[in-house]
C-alpha cells in the first residue's frame, strides 16, 4: 500500500506547515513529523530539544524513519503527559531531546525524555525494534535519575557515503 503511505506522508508534511525546500534535517518528511511532535511538546507544556540530521542516503526509508521517530517521540509525549504539572508554578512538564546524525558509518538516534519510570508501549516497542532489526542495528534502553533514554545504531554502508572507499 505504497500510495496509501505517500498520502499520509504528504498530509503529515502539509499538516505540519513544511514548506517545500525548507529543510532542518535533511528529510522534509521527517522534517514534518518532528514539527508536528514539537506542536504537540509545546502544547502540553514539555521543554523540546532537537537536533537531528539524516543521512542524505537512501539508506533508511522515510517510512522507517517516521515508524523509528513516530512511536519513540509518541512515548517520550505520553512519559512527560504522565508527570505531575502545576499551573500555580507553570513549571515545564518534563523534557523530551532528540539527537540524531552519521557517526563512523553509522546512523546514530537518541532520544531522551523525562519519566516517573520506564515507559515503552508494547505496539511501539515492536514497531521500533523491527525496523532497527531490518537493518542489522541495536537498541540500547536506559532508565536513571527520572530520564529514560532509548539509542539506536544503525550501520550504513560505507560506499554510500565514501565513494574513496567504494573503489
Amino acid at each position: 500500500e505504497w500510495e496509501k503511505m505517500r498520502s499520509y506522508l504528504k498530509n503529515m508534511e502539509e499538516g505540519a506547515g513544511i514548506r517545500t525546500g525548507e529543510e532542518v534535517t535533511g528529510n522534509q518528511v521527517v522534517d514534518a513529523l518532528l514539527e508536528q511532535k514539537r506542536k504537540a511538546a509545546e502544547e502540553k507544556n514539555i521543554l523540546w530539544e532537537c537536533d537531528v540530521q539524516v543521512p542524505k542516503s537512501r539508506c533508511i526509508s522515510e517510512f522507517d524513519l517516521c515508524v523509528l521517530f513516530g512511536n519513540i517521540l509518541d512515548n517520550a509525549l505520553e512519559a512527560c503527559e504522565r508527570l505531575p504539572y502545576s499551573e500555580a508554578t507553570d513549571r515545564k512538564r518534563g523534557f523530551i531531546k532528540i539527537q540524531a546524525k552519521v557517526v563512523k558509518h553509522c546512523f546514530l538516534l537518541e532520544v531522551q525524555n523525562s519519566a516517573e519510570e520506564p515507559y515503552v508501549h508494547g505496539a511501539a516497542d515492536r514497531n521500533v525494534n523491527d525496523v532497527v532489526n531490518r537493518y542489522n542495528g541495536v537498541v540500547n534502553i536506559n532508565f536513571q535519575n527520572a530520564v529514560f533514554t532509548i539509542s539506536i545504531l544503525i550501520p550504513i554502508n560505507a560506499a554510500v557515503h565514501d565513494s574513496k572507499q567504494a573503489v
